[in-house]
């Protein structure tokens, strides 16, 4: 938005719950302040990629707390480890859970009063 000047955008990035409603809230600020906004042109960015070869001897999927206890369990036995990881923060879903097991019908949900099944349990973790 920003650097284009621009409030037409389709999403913000590493916010893909709140984007709606962050652009617009840009939105209704630039019209309250009356300003007139003047779009740039975007400029797309030349990339060079070069063909890169990595070799390890455990390639773990997933920086949550299974991993991450993969990950340092195999650089201890010597391991040359590298850890993948889709999000932009490490945690999984030991994160998600607060530490603890994140599974459905949990004595957190129970005491919570929350029927969680295990379908509306997969279509949230997933």
């Amino acid at each position: 938005m920003i650097s284009l000047n621009n409030t037409e955008v389709d999403a913000v990035s590493g916010s893909s719950a709140t984007s709606n409603g962050y652009i617009e809230a840009v939105k209704d600020a630039v019209k309250k302040s009356g300003v007139k906004l003047e779009s740039k042109k975007a400029t797309a960015k030349k990339e060079t990629k070069e063909d890169v070869e990595q070799t390890y001897d455990v390639v773990v999927v997933g920086a949550g707390g299974a991993g991450l206890s993969a990950a340092v369990e195999a650089q201890k036995a010597g391991a040359d480890v590298v850890i993948l990881e889709k999000m932009p923060t490490i945690g999984g879903n030991t994160l998600i859970s607060g530490g603890e097991m994140n599974v459905p019908n949990s004595w957190v949900q129970k005491n919570l009063k929350l029927k969680v099944t295990m379908l509306t349990f997969s279509m949230k973790m997933l």
